[in-house]
């Protein structure tokens, strides 16, 4: 928990802080690190001899609204309208057709997107079989978006082992349909290689990222602002994988590339200056030339450029200027300069309270507790990082906890509600979420406390390789606790936070 400090404290001890964080999760320009493609909903083409006829219309009508649905995020309605796509296409084009198979991929995705993942698990098998039965044994396309949604779904049951080779599937069938450097792959690419870091498998990840980044680079010139994507690319994978080292390095030449082809103030700067800001400080100290003090001057001038430019911006888009506030506040925070925060988060509360057209970014941005650090705790115990294979532990555990937000965002009271196996892991989980950060409630334009948060994390473990005392550690827990039934904690990730009153998104790694 951060104190205020004196001014001739204040930098050391921010650095202090910022170095001890192990990454970085920002839930306005940052993508979760658990973050995969998902299938991308498919538009069933309507012939004109078959528009015409009321269930061509009714069809029509119908693939509109749950498009703007989906993209609402109202789920519900999405999936009632996915419904009825899947039964007039069936009732116009009959069972086995590619319409179909479109039509069962986009009611699996609103499935999946309203946590029932069972079915959509079913949903996308029926889309592929109806796709084979249609092509035979033949490699077609329209494969890759219902073998996507089946591999997120699997992520979604926390059965990543499962996810590898639909993913490599999907790829396998870009290579036969498009080519072997088309770039179509590189979302089933990107989500092969996170699922492969969420294995264990660093090795296996960063061979894909590294094929991903060549793709880019065969197809566009360095000195091209198409090569944007690629940077922003290599430049948050090494973010995620704690290389802030050249992580800020790719952020810097991403920086410049976006300078050079769209100008100094252009909005897309505002995202990798923001990162920049984030990684900067936890470069490695043998880096050379490179002081604390150099690092946390580094972080500071990205935010605030990030501020100056969003200030310029707030004319053409009234969301830019309160959400890079509001993610300025959230750096402040992370640099325990708690004071100088409230400041930015009460400015970004100003702009968007009593704000109609802001309601919805209002309630976003202020209405819960919002992540902005989560510390990784290990996903497999006694993890050895020579060996690539999961098989070797195939046990899962997990914790629960409970604990309360103080109104700096720092957890407090933190308490275990379960665990298997007793005791494990406890005290690691424990001593990771004491670490974490969050941008906290507001109530009045004041920051609050929250109680009764709950987090759950997952990992495997070996029970060959449990020590014979942790073994007994284990048997004198569960003794003491007794046996009681887990709590029920939605966790559909490896880590997962749910907060009071919030519902907990579709999973994605």
């Amino acid at each position: 928990m951060s104190h205020p400090t004196t001014k001739g404290s204040r930098d050391r001890g921010t650095l202090a802080a910022l170095l001890l964080i192990g990454a970085l999760v920002s839930t306005l320009f940052v993508p979760r690190a658990e973050a995969v493609a998902r299938a991308i909903t498919e538009l069933i083409d309507v012939p004109p001899d078959i528009a015409a006829p009321p269930e061509g219309e009714q069809l029509q009508n119908a693939q509109t609204l749950f498009r703007a649905y989906l993209s609402a995020r109202q789920f519900d309605e999405a999936l009632e309208q996915a419904k009825s796509v899947v039964e007039l296409s069936a009732r116009i084009w009959g069972g086995e057709t590619r319409q179909v198979s479109q039509a069962l991929t986009n009611l699996a995705i609103a499935q999946s997107e309203s946590a029932d993942h069972g079915a959509a698990q079913q949903n996308f098998l029926s889309a592929i079989e109806t796709i084979q039965a249609v092509d035979g044994d033949l490699v077609g396309e329209g494969l890759i978006n219902p073998l996507k949604g089946l591999a997120n779904t699997s992520i979604a049951m926390n059965d990543l082992e499962g996810a590898v080779p639909l993913f490599e599937r999907a790829v396998h069938i870009s290579h036969v349909t498009a080519g072997p450097n088309n770039l179509e792959q590189l979302d089933s690419l990107d989500s092969l290689s996170r699922t492969h870091f969420f294995l264990g498998d660093i090795r296996t990840a960063n061979k894909i990222q590294d094929i991903m980044y060549r793709l880019q680079q065969r197809r566009f010139s360095a000195d091209s602002d198409q090569y944007i994507d690629a940077l922003t690319r290599r430049a948050r994978w090494y973010a995620m994988v704690g290389d802030f080292t050249e992580a800020t390095f790719a952020f810097r030449r991403l920086e410049r590339t976006i300078v050079k082809f769209h100008g100094k103030d252009d909005p897309r700067l505002i995202e990798p200056l923001l990162e920049l800001a984030f990684v900067a400080p936890r470069q490695s100290t043998a880096t050379p030339g490179l002081t604390p003090e150099l690092a946390l001057k580094e972080a500071r001038r990205a935010v605030h450029r990030a501020v100056r430019i969003a200030r310029v911006q707030s004319e053409n888009d009234p969301t830019v200027l309160p959400k890079t506030l509001t993610a300025e506040g959230d750096f402040l925070l992370y640099a325990t300069a708690t004071r100088t925060a409230r400041d930015s988060y009460q400015e970004a509360y100003s702009i968007t309270v009593n704000n109609r057209d802001l309601e919805g970014l209002h309630q976003e941005l202020f209405g819960e507790p919002v992540p902005v650090i989560r510390v990784p705790i290990r996903n497999v115990y006694h993890l050895n990082t020579s060996e690539s294979a999961m098989g070797t532990y195939p046990d899962r555990g997990f914790v629960a906890l409970e604990f309360d937000l103080n109104i700096n965002g720092r957890p407090e009271n933190i308490r275990v509600l379960d665990s298997l196996p007793a005791g494990l892991m406890d005290t690691d989980v424990i001593r990771k979420v004491r670490r974490f950060v969050f941008r906290p409630g507001f109530k009045n334009g004041v920051p609050t406390t929250y109680q009764g948060l709950t987090f759950r994390h997952d990992f495997r473990y070996d029970e060959r390789r449990l020590t014979q005392s942790e073994k007994e550690y284990i048997e004198r827990i569960e003794k003491s606790r007794g046996s009681r039934p887990a709590p029920e904690i939605d966790d559909n990730m490896p880590s997962n936070t749910t907060l009071p009153g919030q519902e907990t998104p579709a999973s994605e790694i």
